[in-house]
Order: C-alpha cells, then sequence, then structure tokens
C-alpha cells in the first residue's frame, strides 16, 4: 500500500499538470515568420509583451505594449481592452504567454495568436527588434 500510494499521487499530478501547460485550442501558436506574417496581415489587433519591464526595455517587438504577466495588474489591464482586437501575444520563452493567453481568452478575446518559442526563437530567426 505504501508504494501505491505515491504511484497513484503521481499519476494524478502528472494529469493534472498535462491538463494545465499543455497547448491550448484557446489560442493558436505561430512560428515567427508566421507571426511576422499575420501580423502584417491584420490591422485591428494589438500586440503585448508579457514580460518584465527589464525583459521589454532590452528588445521588443515593433508596436509591441508591455503588460507583465507578472504584474499584480495584468487581467485587470487586458479588461480594459477591446476584445474585438486580435491579439499577438509573446514572452521571452513561450511559458508566461500561453498562461496569458488563456487569461484574455476569459475575459472575451477570440483571435489569440502566441509566438512559438518567444522572443528568444524571434531573435534567433533574426526578426526585426526594436529597442
Amino acid at each position: 500500500m505504501k508504494v501505491l500510494l505515491p504511484i497513484i499521487f503521481l499519476f494524478c499530478f502528472s494529469t493534472v499538470f498535462a491538463q494545465e501547460f499543455l497547448p491550448s485550442d484557446k489560442f493558436v501558436t505561430l512560428t515567427p515568420e508566421q507571426y511576422l506574417e499575420t501580423l502584417d496581415s491584420i490591422s485591428n489587433k494589438l500586440i503585448i509583451d508579457v514580460r518584465t519591464p527589464g525583459e521589454f526595455k532590452k528588445g521588443h517587438i515593433k508596436g509591441a505594449q508591455n503588460i507583465s504577466y507578472l504584474g499584480s495588474t495584468f487581467a485587470e489591464k487586458a479588461a480594459e481592452m477591446d476584445t474585438a482586437k486580435t491579439v499577438f501575444i509573446y514572452c521571452e520563452t513561450a511559458h508566461r504567454s500561453p498562461l496569458a493567453a488563456r487569461i484574455l481568452y476569459s475575459l472575451g478575446f477570440r483571435k489569440i495568436y502566441d509566438l512559438q518559442f518567444g522572443f528568444i526563437n524571434w531573435q534567433k530567426q533574426n526578426m526585426p527588434v526594436e529597442k
């Protein structure tokens, strides 16, 4: 029985973890090339960089507004935005942006694009960076 309990616990934990962090049908993940192409083709959009202000100052995608996911007012600031707009969201490594995208979806945003592997991948692909 002592061996069985840890196994059951690990199974339950891994199932909950997987459901929380696997890719979502609430947003679309795009490669840097697809992201830039889609970004350029849509005029009614928001570009949200969910990294910290310090990360944002080092460089960001042109037109992006910085709303840190780690900040206490992320959901409050997002709730003030126009949900009819298409949202382009990204973070440093694509760990925070999927979580932020789920919050945006819960607030009524329905067109959400996330940057695959984050801003680090954007830079590795030599995409345009604004400083």
